[in-house]
C-alpha cells in the first residue's frame, strides 16, 4: 500500500449502524435526461462534441467499474473489481483525482457561456464518479477519514458546479452520519510506534489532501451549508405549497425545525451550541453566527443587513482543510461554497422577500432606483461575478506565461538592495487599493444597471 496516498490511510470500517440512505427526505433525484436538445441519432449536440475526444480510445479499467447499486459485479467485498472493497475505492479515487487533473488542465481559464458550459458538463461526469463512490462506501458502512474527504470533495465540486441533486445526495449523510461517527483530533497524539511510521506521517502531511478527521471548524462549517441549502434559503424562496388536500407537501423542510435540527447536529457533532440568540445570536464559530444572523434577518427582512450578510468581502471565511481541499480538486482560489449558494439564492430572495416589503413601503420608486441596487442583492451578485472574471483572468495570463516561458516570479527575481524591495512592495499595495476602487465602481454602476432595469420591469406589470 502506498502510504503516500492519502486515500489510501485509514481504511478501517465502522461496525456501527448509520443511515444507509444518503439523500434526505427533501432531496430530488438526480434528471438522467441533460435537457439539451437530441441530434437525429438521439444524443445532444454538446454530447457528441464532448464524445468526439474518446472515440477511439480504450476506457480505462476503472471507469468500467460499476456502481454497487447496479451492476452484478461488486457483490464480495473481497472483490478486486468491486467498488466494495476499500483498496479498489483507494484506486479509483487516484484515478477520479487524475480526471480532475486534466479536466484542470484542458480549460485553465474558460471564457464567454459556451466554454463555461462545456467545462461544467465534464465537471458533471466527473461528480458521477464521486457518485459511484459515494455508493461503494455507502454499501459497507465505511465510516473514516476517507470517506469524510470523498463527501466534503462531492459535496464542494457539486456547489461549484450547481449541481443540486448531487449535493442533495451527498451533504444530508457527511453532515447527519459521517462527521459524527469519526472522533475529531485530539491535541496530544500518540507516539509514532516506530520510525518507518513517523515517516509515513511525514509523507502523508506533505499532500495537499486532508488525511485525518475533520475538525471543528470544518464540522460547523459543513453543517452551516446543509442548513443554508436545505431548510433555510428553500424556506424563504420556494413557492407556497397549494392549500387544498391534496396538495403534494412542499419540496423543503418547514422553517419550524430549523432551530430544533441545528441544535441536533452540534450536539451529535460535539460543537457547542449557541450561547444566544436574541438580541444578536452568538456562537464560538463564525459560519454559525453568520447562519443564525440570516435566520433572523430572514425572518424580520431588512435590507441593509441582508446586504451585508450577502456580500462576499463580509462572509467569513471556509476553514483551512476546506481550502485546502479545494486547492487540491482545483477549484479557483476565489471559491467560496456559502457565497456561492448565496449569490446563486440573491434573485429568489429579492423577488419573494425583498420586493414585496419595498413596493409597500414606496408605492411608485422614483425614476431612477439606483440607490435599490446594494438593498435589493444586486452588489453582492455582481461582486461575485467580478471576482470570478478577476480569477479567471489571473489564470489565464499565468498560463499564457509558463506558455511563453516568461514566467520567472518576482521572488526569483535578483534585487540589488531592500530598498528597492520595499518600493515594489509599496507599488504593489498602491495597485491593489487602485484595482479595488475600480472594481468597486464596476460593482456599483452595473448593480445599478441591472437594479434600474429590474425594478422598472416589475412596476410595469
Amino acid at each position: 500500500m502506498d502510504s503516500a496516498q492519502p486515500w489510501r490511510r485509514g481504511t478501517s470500517l465502522s461496525s456501527a449502524t448509520h443511515p444507509r440512505n444518503n439523500q434526505s427526505r427533501w432531496a430530488t433525484a438526480p434528471s438522467r435526461r441533460s435537457g439539451a436538445a437530441p441530434t437525429r441519432g438521439g444524443i445532444s449536440r454538446e454530447g457528441l462534441s464532448m464524445a468526439r475526444t474518446d472515440i477511439g480510445r480504450k476506457p480505462a479499467h476503472l471507469d468500467l467499474l460499476l456502481s454497487p447499486s447496479r451492476g452484478l459485479q461488486g457483490d464480495d467485498e473481497a472483490d478486486d473489481a468491486s467498488l466494495r472493497n476499500p483498496d479498489v475505492q483507494g484506486r479509483f479515487r487516484d484515478h477520479v483525482a487524475a480526471k480532475l487533473a486534466r479536466w484542470s488542465q484542458a480549460h485553465p481559464a474558460g471564457r464567454g457561456a459556451d466554454a463555461r458550459k462545456q467545462r461544467m458538463q465534464e465537471l458533471g461526469i466527473i461528480l458521477l464518479d464521486f457518485r459511484k463512490l459515494r455508493e461503494g462506501i455507502l454499501s459497507v458502512r465505511r465510516v473514516d477519514a476517507f470517506a469524510c474527504e470523498a463527501y466534503e470533495a462531492s459535496v464542494l465540486l457539486s456547489v461549484y458546479a450547481g449541481n443540486d441533486p448531487q449535493l442533495s445526495s451527498s451533504l444530508p449523510h457527511l453532515v447527519q452520519a459521517l462527521h459524527p461517527a469519526t472522533d475529531p483530533p485530539t491535541a496530544a497524539s500518540p507516539a509514532p510506534a516506530s520510525v518507518s511510521a513517523s515517516l509515513d506521517t511525514a509523507l502523508s502531511q506533505l499532500s495537499l489532501l486532508p488525511t485525518a478527521p475533520p475538525d471543528p471548524d470544518t464540522r460547523a462549517y459543513f453543517i452551516s451549508l446543509f442548513l443554508l441549502h436545505s431548510h433555510l434559503l428553500p424556506a424563504f424562496t420556494a413557492p407556497p405549497a397549494a392549500a387544498t388536500p391534496s396538495a403534494a407537501s412542499p419540496s423543503h423542510p418547514p422553517l419550524s425545525i430549523f432551530l430544533p435540527t441545528l441544535f441536533s447536529l452540534l450536539s451529535t457533532s460535539s460543537l457547542p451550541a449557541p450561547s444566544s440568540l436574541y438580541p444578536l445570536p452568538s456562537h464560538p464559530n463564525p459560519h454559525i453566527t453568520h447562519l443564525l444572523t440570516l435566520y433572523r434577518s430572514l425572518l424580520a427582512p431588512s435590507s441593509p443587513c441582508l446586504a451585508r450578510l450577502f456580500s462576499p468581502p463580509h462572509l467569513p471565511p471556509p476553514p483551512a482543510r476546506v481550502r485546502t481541499l479545494a486547492t487540491a480538486l482545483h477549484l479557483p482560489a476565489s471559491f467560496d461554497p456559502a457565497g456561492t449558494l448565496l449569490r446563486r439564492a440573491a434573485g429568489r430572495i429579492r423577488e419573494a422577500v425583498l420586493w414585496p416589503k419595498v413596493r409597500r413601503a414606496y408605492r411608485f420608486p422614483p425614476e431612477g432606483a439606483a440607490w435599490l441596487a446594494r438593498g435589493l442583492l444586486f452588489e453582492c451578485e455582481v461582486e461575485g461575478e467580478v471576482l470570478e472574471e478577476e480569477e479567471e483572468a489571473r489564470r489565464g495570463e499565468k498560463e499564457a506565461r509558463v506558455l511563453t516561458g516568461s514566467t520567472t516570479g518576482r521572488a526569483a527575481e535578483v534585487r540589488g538592495s531592500w530598498e528597492d524591495a520595499a518600493d515594489d512592495d509599496a507599488e504593489a499595495a498602491a495597485g491593489d487599493a487602485h484595482a479595488q476602487d475600480e472594481r468597486g465602481q464596476r460593482v456599483r454602476e452595473e448593480a445599478a444597471r441591472r437594479a434600474e432595469v429590474w425594478v422598472r420591469e416589475r412596476l410595469a406589470k
